[in-house]
Protein backbone atom coordinates (compact mmCIF):
# COMPACT_ATOMS: atom_id res chain seq x y z
CA UNK A 1 0.00 0.00 0.00
CA UNK A 2 2.83 2.35 0.77
CA UNK A 3 4.18 1.95 -2.78
CA UNK A 4 0.69 2.31 -4.25
CA UNK A 5 0.41 5.79 -2.75
CA UNK A 6 2.96 7.05 -5.27
CA UNK A 7 1.73 5.11 -8.32
CA UNK A 8 -0.73 7.09 -10.44
CA UNK A 9 -4.24 5.59 -10.33
CA UNK A 10 -3.27 2.77 -7.98
CA UNK A 11 -5.39 3.88 -5.01
CA UNK A 12 -8.58 3.35 -7.00
CA UNK A 13 -7.80 -0.32 -7.54
CA UNK A 14 -7.43 -1.19 -3.86
CA UNK A 15 -10.97 -1.86 -2.70
CA UNK A 16 -10.51 -4.54 -0.01
CA UNK A 17 -7.73 -5.91 2.17
CA UNK A 18 -7.51 -9.70 1.98
CA UNK A 19 -5.92 -11.83 4.66
CA UNK A 20 -5.52 -15.42 5.83
CA UNK A 21 -5.63 -17.01 9.28
CA UNK A 22 -4.16 -20.41 10.09
CA UNK A 23 -3.75 -22.15 13.43
CA UNK A 24 -2.16 -25.35 14.64
CA UNK A 25 -4.17 -25.38 17.89
CA UNK A 26 -7.68 -25.75 16.47
CA UNK A 27 -8.60 -28.75 18.61
CA UNK A 28 -8.45 -26.50 21.70
CA UNK A 29 -9.44 -23.19 20.07
CA UNK A 30 -12.27 -21.36 21.83
CA UNK A 31 -13.70 -17.87 21.37
CA UNK A 32 -12.69 -16.91 24.87
CA UNK A 33 -10.51 -14.20 26.40
CA UNK A 34 -8.38 -16.92 27.98
CA UNK A 35 -7.44 -18.32 24.57
CA UNK A 36 -4.27 -16.72 23.16
CA UNK A 37 -5.17 -17.85 19.62
CA UNK A 38 -8.51 -16.05 19.76
CA UNK A 39 -6.89 -12.89 21.12
CA UNK A 40 -4.30 -13.12 18.33
CA UNK A 41 -7.06 -13.38 15.71
CA UNK A 42 -8.76 -10.31 17.17
CA UNK A 43 -5.42 -8.47 17.23
CA UNK A 44 -4.90 -9.32 13.57
CA UNK A 45 -8.32 -7.93 12.66
CA UNK A 46 -7.62 -4.75 14.65
CA UNK A 47 -4.34 -4.38 12.74
CA UNK A 48 -6.05 -4.79 9.37
CA UNK A 49 -8.82 -2.37 10.37
CA UNK A 50 -6.30 0.26 11.45
CA UNK A 51 -4.40 -0.17 8.18
CA UNK A 52 -7.66 0.32 6.28
CA UNK A 53 -8.52 3.49 8.22
CA UNK A 54 -4.98 4.86 7.86
CA UNK A 55 -4.86 4.39 4.10
CA UNK A 56 -8.41 5.64 3.59
CA UNK A 57 -7.30 8.84 5.35
CA UNK A 58 -4.46 8.97 2.78
CA UNK A 59 -6.88 8.95 -0.17
CA UNK A 60 -7.68 5.27 -0.66
CA UNK A 61 -11.27 3.96 -0.70
CA UNK A 62 -10.88 0.57 0.98
CA UNK A 63 -14.34 -0.81 1.74
CA UNK A 64 -13.45 -3.63 4.10
CA UNK A 65 -11.46 -6.69 5.07
CA UNK A 66 -11.88 -10.09 3.42
CA UNK A 67 -10.83 -13.20 5.30
CA UNK A 68 -10.25 -15.29 2.21
CA UNK A 69 -8.64 -18.28 3.93
CA UNK A 70 -9.25 -19.73 7.37
CA UNK A 71 -7.80 -23.07 8.26
CA UNK A 72 -6.03 -25.43 10.61
CA UNK A 73 -2.75 -27.22 10.32
CA UNK A 74 -1.06 -29.94 12.34
CA UNK A 75 1.81 -29.09 14.70
CA UNK A 76 4.27 -29.15 11.77
CA UNK A 77 2.43 -26.18 10.13
CA UNK A 78 2.33 -28.18 6.85
CA UNK A 79 -0.11 -31.07 7.23
CA UNK A 80 -3.81 -30.14 7.24
CA UNK A 81 -5.50 -30.73 10.58
CA UNK A 82 -8.36 -33.26 10.76
CA UNK A 83 -11.81 -32.02 9.75
CA UNK A 84 -13.22 -31.94 13.33
CA UNK A 85 -10.44 -29.50 14.29
CA UNK A 86 -11.13 -27.36 11.21
CA UNK A 87 -14.82 -27.25 12.14
CA UNK A 88 -13.98 -26.30 15.75
CA UNK A 89 -12.03 -23.27 14.53
CA UNK A 90 -14.71 -22.26 12.02
CA UNK A 91 -17.41 -22.56 14.66
CA UNK A 92 -15.54 -20.58 17.29
CA UNK A 93 -13.84 -17.86 15.25
CA UNK A 94 -16.05 -17.48 12.21
CA UNK A 95 -19.55 -18.27 13.45
CA UNK A 96 -19.32 -17.42 17.16
CA UNK A 97 -17.16 -14.32 16.71
CA UNK A 98 -17.29 -12.73 13.25
CA UNK A 99 -20.82 -13.69 12.27
CA UNK A 100 -22.10 -12.93 15.77
CA UNK A 101 -20.67 -9.39 15.65
CA UNK A 102 -21.79 -8.78 12.06
CA UNK A 103 -25.35 -9.83 12.95
CA UNK A 104 -25.49 -7.50 15.95
CA UNK A 105 -24.73 -9.70 18.97
CA UNK A 106 -24.32 -7.20 21.79
CA UNK A 107 -23.01 -9.95 24.07
CA UNK A 108 -20.23 -10.94 21.66
CA UNK A 109 -19.29 -7.30 21.02
CA UNK A 110 -19.11 -6.68 24.79
CA UNK A 111 -16.97 -9.80 25.27
CA UNK A 112 -14.53 -8.54 22.68
CA UNK A 113 -14.46 -5.00 24.11
CA UNK A 114 -13.61 -6.33 27.57
CA UNK A 115 -10.97 -8.81 26.39
CA UNK A 116 -7.47 -7.83 27.55
CA UNK A 117 -4.37 -8.27 25.44
CA UNK A 118 -5.81 -7.38 22.05
CA UNK A 119 -2.67 -5.93 20.50
CA UNK A 120 -2.33 -4.79 16.91
CA UNK A 121 0.95 -5.30 15.07
CA UNK A 122 3.41 -2.52 14.32
CA UNK A 123 5.36 -0.30 13.96
CA UNK A 124 3.70 1.93 11.38
CA UNK A 125 5.49 1.77 8.02
CA UNK A 126 5.32 5.57 7.73
CA UNK A 127 7.22 6.25 10.97
CA UNK A 128 10.46 8.10 10.25
CA UNK A 129 13.38 5.71 9.95
CA UNK A 130 11.24 2.56 9.71
CA UNK A 131 12.15 0.26 6.85
CA UNK A 132 10.18 -2.95 6.66
CA UNK A 133 12.05 -6.17 7.10
CA UNK A 134 10.90 -9.70 7.86
CA UNK A 135 10.17 -10.11 11.55
CA UNK A 136 9.85 -6.35 12.19
CA UNK A 137 6.16 -6.56 13.05
CA UNK A 138 5.59 -7.00 16.79
CA UNK A 139 2.64 -6.64 19.16
CA UNK A 140 1.99 -3.03 20.10
CA UNK A 141 -0.20 -1.62 22.86
CA UNK A 142 -3.81 -1.72 21.66
CA UNK A 143 -5.16 1.01 23.89
CA UNK A 144 -8.55 1.13 25.58
CA UNK A 145 -10.47 1.06 22.28
CA UNK A 146 -8.64 -1.92 20.73
CA UNK A 147 -11.75 -4.08 20.87
CA UNK A 148 -14.06 -1.44 19.33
Amino acid sequence: LKGCEHTPGCKGYVTYLACHRYHNDCATYHADAGNAGWRDDLSYLVTMYRIMKKYNARGFNIKGIVLDELGCLAADWVTPAPQPEQLQYMKEFYRSTIVAVKTGSAAEAAKIRTTPWIMPRGPDAHMPGVRYSEGLSVAMAGGPQAGD
